[in-house]
């Protein structure tokens, strides 16, 4: 049996877990290791894992499949990849315990550690959903929040820029040691290891040392360069685990972050000055001035900087007026308001017939179309260059 104590996110003492553990090292090939195939059977027997009667007219039922098994990772792995894949989970080709799920607005990504999960996405909604569906099939515990993956500030985003500085500036760098120096220096080094020595918990130890030497003489005397002793699979499970959480963190970074979306140009608002009309079905005539606001809408997590564009409106076809939006920046997730003075006039269009007659029942119907290009800039380091186009209708009642 194995024991122990599980803590709240608060770290307070929420239950005692003890765990039936199946001691797998001991299993001997010929013997009794081939039979653990037996885990995706109903029947197995107990004499085979010590779990009961040695008689061996006695079966059990196994329901899953032991702790401490060397096939119980397997079986556990694939139970969680069927149930992520039937809730819409796609498996990273590169990293087989990620998964994502994602659509046009929403990402949620999912990682495996043996029995422990690591969940993040951009939406609180959906991550509390996912953990109640996962509720409903697994017991599970919440051990809390992530704290810089919860809330990151500024000073986190400056940090993930400086890295990503430091990385596109020193892509051509590196450590070479050439043959040459190997007349005056050397370094030595020696490492053992113990494979599974612990008989309890079936862990490894490995060491190394390590000394340098120049012109034959340690540069350091009788003393070591460096040493070190511990256990094999705390290293690995560390390194395992901080491989997975680096994985999570730049792939939500460059989904999210990274992931440059086209900026939305609209047309908010118009408030009318003036109208002045002729309803005459040879001569008709319509000009109107009105004061218009524009937004240009920033979602991405840099600014967006435009040019100079051009708002073309039209009656019918025709063009009937424009206005110029001058050159601006809209900041990070923000949207920009633009005010405009706006004039249109309509004389001698394709149609007047057609024309007396909307304006008869005051009734006008314009559109207005722009075209921007600019530029989204990520962290001062990337650009991406994006055209967001205004396609709108104006219903003019007086």
């Amino acid at each position: 049996m194995g024991f122990k104590t599980k803590p709240n996110p608060d770290g307070l003492i929420c239950k005692h877990k003890a765990r039936l553990v199946v001691k797998g090292y001991a299993q001997q090939y010929g013997v009794d290791y081939q039979e653990t195939l037996l885990l995706w059977q109903d029947i197995c027997r107990a004499t085979r894992w010590g779990c009961g009667s040695r008689q061996e007219d006695y079966v059990y039922l196994l329901r899953k499949a032991l702790y401490g098994l060397k096939k119980a990772p397997r079986a556990w792995y694939e139970t969680m990849d069927k149930h992520l894949t039937r809730l819409g989970f796609v498996r990273s080709q590169s990293e087989a315990t990620l998964y994502v799920k994602t659509d046009d607005v929403q990402i949620l990504i999912v990682s495996l550690y043996v029995d422990d999960m690591l969940v993040t996405g951009n939406q609180l909604v959906l991550i509390q959903s996912f953990k109640d569906e996962m509720n409903k099939v697994f017991e599970m515990t919440n051990l809390g929040v992530m704290k810089f993956m919860h809330s990151p500030s500024d000073k986190h985003f400056s940090a993930a820029k400086r890295v990503l500085r430091y990385i596109k500036g020193a892509i051509a760098l590196g450590v070479q040691f050439s043959k040459i120096c190997r007349k005056w220096f050397e370094l030595l080094g020696y490492s053992d290891s113990d494979w599974e020595g612990c008989v309890d918990d079936s862990r490894s130890t490995l060491g190394y040392i390590h000394k340098d030497f120049t012109n034959g003489k340690s540069l350091l005397g009788s003393n070591l360069k460096n040493f070190a002793s511990r256990s094999a699979k705390k290293i690995l499970a560390f390194v395992t685990a901080f491989a997975v959480f680096m994985t999570v963190v730049i792939l939500t970074f460059a989904l999210t972050v990274m992931h440059v979306k086209i900026p939305k140009f609209r047309l908010a608002s118009i408030e009318v000055e003036n109208i002045n009309f002729s309803s005459s079905s040879i001569y008709p005539s319509f000009s109107m001035r009105f004061d218009a606001g524009l937004a240009i809408k920033n979602m991405n997590f840099g600014n967006y900087k435009y040019e100079d564009s051009t708002i073309t409106l039209a009656y019918r076809g025709t063009k009937v007026g424009e206005a110029l939006v001058s050159e601006g920046r809209a900041n990070t997730r923000s949207t920009e308001e633009i005010e405009l003075a706006v004039d249109v006039t309509l004389r001698n269009v394709s149609s007047n017939t057609i024309m007396a007659s909307d304006i008869n029942t005051r009734i006008l119907t314009l559109t207005s179309h722009g075209r921007q290009h600019g530029e989204v800039h990520l962290l001062k380091v990337f650009k991406k260059k994006k055209s967001p186009q205004m396609n709108c209708t104006i219903n003019i009642n007086w």
